[in-house]
């Protein structure tokens, strides 16, 4: 029985009507399935017999990069000389957010800047997405509409402005990472270096904190990067964990720029909870059982003798937070002016490094060479922002001062 939208009128083969009233009509040329939508059917019409005329010319050609999934699935052909986690990252933004939404199924040349706005909305209001998520979807749309310009599909681009719009009518402040208070990281690195559950994390949590390599850099440190006799570690590569059909992929790959590939001082307290572990992991012959990309001997491992990754780590962190937490407000001597750990991420113990070294004295360079940063600019930010921080409190103590003298 051939189908009838809403008002009674017969559809064609391939049509249908949405829930929101608008039409749809869906073909498949080889492996590629198009799709074309309007509010109207008979717009829907004209739009379906122009793609057919096409397809019986046999201009497959002029069947691709209608709708904006067309483009983005021409886009991202081209992406081929990027780092596997950008790519997973490209498709993860699009695919989840953009694809199944109405805005993937329209046509290009209909788009305007008020549809992208409204699905940015939509992922800010109802799925109560962060600023740097949407960030990650507006960057792969933004491209995407770029490469049809340069296509000559459209003659504008409609993402742009889009995300400056957003961050201004939902007042995104830029969601800064914050670092813990040198209080919080002694609180913690006691907690976990003495727990009967979690010490076994210690030593990683110990090497992030007081190294600031990223996530990726630590999880792929191998033996063969630390120099004990110079105390020294390199840094040159980094452990790329993705999901493959269910299925956890790893890789190694280059260091995220240039600059992160580098050497790093070892200070004292990680270089003694390095070499503890190394002869922890001797005395027990234990050793990772992973082979990635030629790469062996990592130095972190979990229970199972296989690596770690981000995901792991992260997770790892809340509970011992967590539990942490319950630890202290569990004491007698509890108070307002107790010292509880917020929560954090692998990424704030970087940025909590970087503000010790700032403190510390390091100048802005130097930070820069141990971080890795490619951009001075990001180096910069973090120094004024505990610069002004430093400056504050002194002013506070100086006030303290005058007030105590009069």
């Amino acid at each position: 029985m051939r189908r009838k939208d809403s008002t009674g009128r017969f559809l064609r083969k391939g049509e249908s009507q949405r829930k929101n009233g608008y039409y749809q009509y869906r073909i498949t040329i080889g492996n590629r399935r198009y799709s074309i939508c309007r509010k109207d059917l008979d717009k829907l019409r004209e739009e379906e017999d122009k793609f057919l005329r096409l397809k019986q010319s046999g201009n497959t050609y002029g069947c691709v990069m209608r709708t904006v999934n067309d483009a983005y699935y021409e886009w991202i052909k081209q992406k081929i000389n990027i780092k596997a986690t950008t790519l997973i990252n490209y498709r993860y933004s699009y695919e989840h957010y953009v694809k199944n939404s109405r805005l993937g199924t329209m046509y290009l040349d209909e788009v305007k800047r008020t549809d992208i706005k409204r699905v940015y909305n939509k992922l800010a209001d109802q799925y109560h997405l962060k600023a740097s998520t949407i960030d990650g979807v507006h960057t792969v749309l933004h491209q995407v509409f770029s490469y049809a310009v340069d296509e000559a599909k459209i003659q504008i681009n409609p993402a742009d402005r889009a995300i400056y719009d957003l961050r201004r009518s939902h007042q995104y402040d830029g969601e800064k990472i914050k670092a813990l208070s040198r209080d919080a990281q002694r609180i913690f690195l006691d907690f976990i270096r003495s727990h009967e559950v979690y010490s076994h994390w210690y030593p990683l949590i110990d090497v992030l904190m007081n190294t600031g390599m990223r996530i990726g850099e630590a999880c792929g440190l191998t033996w063969d990067n630390i120099y004990f006799k110079n105390d020294l570690i390199r840094v040159d590569h980094t452990l790329i964990y993705y999901s493959r059909e269910g299925k956890a992929t790893y890789s190694i790959n280059t260091p995220k720029t240039e600059s992160g590939n580098r050497v790093i001082p070892m200070l004292s307290d990680v270089k003694e909870v390095l070499l503890n572990l190394k002869d922890y992991q001797e005395r027990n012959q234990l050793s990772c059982i992973d082979i990635v990309d030629g790469i062996s001997g990592f130095v972190f491992i979990n229970r199972d003798l296989k690596v770690l990754n981000n995901g792991a780590v992260n997770k790892g962190l809340r509970r011992m937070i967590r539990d942490c937490n319950d630890e202290i407000l569990l004491r007698d001597d509890v108070s307002k002016d107790t010292v509880l750990i917020p929560m954090f991420s692998c990424h704030n113990l970087r940025h909590s490094f970087a503000t010790n070294i700032v403190e510390a004295g390091v100048d802005i360079k130097t930070c820069q060479s141990i971080l890795g940063h490619a951009d001075i600019t990001t180096t910069y930010n973090i120094y004024v922002d505990v610069t002004k921080e430093m400056i504050s409190e002194s002013v506070k103590k100086y006030n303290a001062m005058l007030r105590k003298n009069d």
